[in-house]
C-alpha cells in the first residue's frame, strides 16, 4: 500500500528513504545486498523505476555499536561506497538515533565519521544526508553545519504544537545553512497518535515554504488522504 501510494504521487516526491540497513557491529553493516534484518524489504529498485531518487536508510539505537563504528570505520564506508554504486542508489540517509547519552568527544568523532563518509561518496556522485535532533548532545549542530552532509534533517520539528514546531524550525535555522537544512514535517501528534488535522499540517507546510528552506521530509507512509 505504501508503494502504491508513492507511485500514485511520483510526480510529487522528489526522494524515498526507506529503513533498509541497519548497524550491527557482527556485520559491518552492508553487505551486498543483504540486509541486516528480515523486516527491513529492499524496496529500492521498485523506488528506482519510478523516477524518484533513492536514499536507503542506515538506522540504529546502540550508542555502543556506533562507538565502535566511529573506532574503525574504514571498512564500513568502503563497503557502504561499494553497495552504493552497484545498487545505483542516489545516496544514504544515516539516521542514528542512540538511546544513552552520547559525550562531547563521540560527537566531535560522529562529525568526523561523517565528513570521511560524505567526501567517500561524493567521489563517485553520491550523496549523504542525515537525521539530526537536539535531544542527545550525540548530534553538535555548529560540528555538524560545517560537514559536506548534503541534506540535515531535523526531528526536532516533530513536536505536537504548532508553537513546538516554529521554535525548533528556528532553533536549526540558526546553525544549518537553508541550501543543507532538511525539515520533518510529521502527521500525526507524537504524544497520542492521533492524525494532526489538515489545517495544522499545512500551516507547518506554509511555515516552512515561507523561509525558502529547500528540503523537506513527510514521517512517515501511510500519509492521510489529505
Amino acid at each position: 500500500a505504501d508503494l502504491a501510494a508513492i507511485k500514485e504521487h511520483k510526480g510529487d516526491i522528489t526522494a524515498v528513504s526507506c529503513e533498509q540497513y541497519e548497524l550491527e557491529t557482527e556485520v559491518w553493516p552492508v553487505q551486498g545486498e543483504v540486509l541486516a534484518s528480515a523486516n527491513m524489504p529492499n524496496v529500492t529498485p521498485f523506488l528506482e523505476s519510478l523516477g524518484v531518487q533513492t536514499y536507503p536508510m542506515i538506522i540504529s539505537s546502540s550508542l555502543s555499536d556506533i562507538v565502535q563504528l566511529l573506532s574503525n570505520s574504514s571498512s564500513f564506508i568502503s563497503q557502504a561506497v561499494d553497495v552504493a554504486i552497484g545498487t545505483n542508489i542516489t545516496g544514504y540517509n544515516v539516521d542514528f538515533e542512540p538511546e544513552s547519552p552520547a559525550n562531547a568527544t563521540i560527537a566531535a568523532e560522529y562529525a568526523e565519521f561523517l565528513t570521511r563518509f560524505a567526501d567517500a561518496l561524493h567521489e563517485h556522485g553520491k550523496k549523504l544526508t542525515v537525521d539530526v535532533a537536539d535531544w542527545n548532545s550525540f548530534w553538535n549542530y555548529s560540528l555538524l553545519s560545517r560537514t559536506p552532509v548534503d541534506a540535515f534533517y531535523t526531528m526536532d520539528t516533530y513536536a505536537p504544537t504548532k508553537s513546538g514546531f516554529n521554535q525548533a524550525l528556528s532553533y536549526a535555522l540558526t546553525y544549518f545553512p537553508l541550501s543543507k537544512l532538511g525539515v520533518g514535517l510529521i502527521t500525526y501528534n507524537v504524544n497520542n497518535g492521533q492524525t494532526l488535522s489538515s489545517s495544522a499540517v499545512f500551516s507547518r507546510l506554509f511555515n516552512v515554504l515561507s523561509r525558502d528552506i529547500s528540503y523537506l521530509s513527510v514521517w512517515c507512509m501511510p500519509l492521510p488522504s489529505f
